[in-house]
């Protein structure tokens, strides 16, 4: 990408979801033809702008979505290679403890990915290869007994 073009639209993600954003085919809401160096697009809270809600920083190829509670703790932090979710994606409860981690490759779910109840306990463990269960996948209560557990 030549990073002399210019945007051709940017829809903003103020109203998405990180299940609307990633449909696992193709971004919502948003239309690049290319993308100069750096772009940093943020939302705030408050009319002073001192609470960050959401940061997007797009760089070159490179989109990191980073998203804040009222609190100030983080909700959620997305990266993605060309608008698909790509590495680890991280998700926490309003407490600060972790509600999950996803592993994406190419845009697509791949890995263990791992929940937990907002006690900390773990919730499940699932793998996944091109976006399909793959291999032992195992669901826990909040106490951390095994629920289910299934070989794909």
């Amino acid at each position: 990408m030549s990073s002399s073009s210019s945007f051709t639209s940017f829809t903003s993600f103020d109203s998405f979801t990180s299940s609307d954003y990633f449909n696992f085919s193709a971004p919502i809401g948003i239309a690049v033809s290319s993308v100069p160096a750096n772009i940093i697009k943020q939302s705030f809270y408050d009319k002073e702008k001192t609470k960050l809600k959401k940061r997007t920083t797009i760089s070159q190829n490179t989109t990191i979505i980073e998203t804040w509670y009222k609190n100030g703790k983080t909700k959620e932090i997305l990266n993605c290679i060309d608008y698909l979710p790509e590495g680890d994606q991280f998700s926490w409860y309003p407490n600060g403890k972790l509600i999950c981690v996803d592993k994406y490759k190419n845009g697509q779910r791949n890995g263990i990915q791992f929940g937990w109840y907002e006690n900390g306990s773990i919730k499940y463990q699932l793998n996944y290869k091109d976006n399909k269960f793959n291999g032992l996948c195992r669901f826990y209560d909040e106490n951390g007994n095994i629920k289910s557990e299934k070989y794909y």
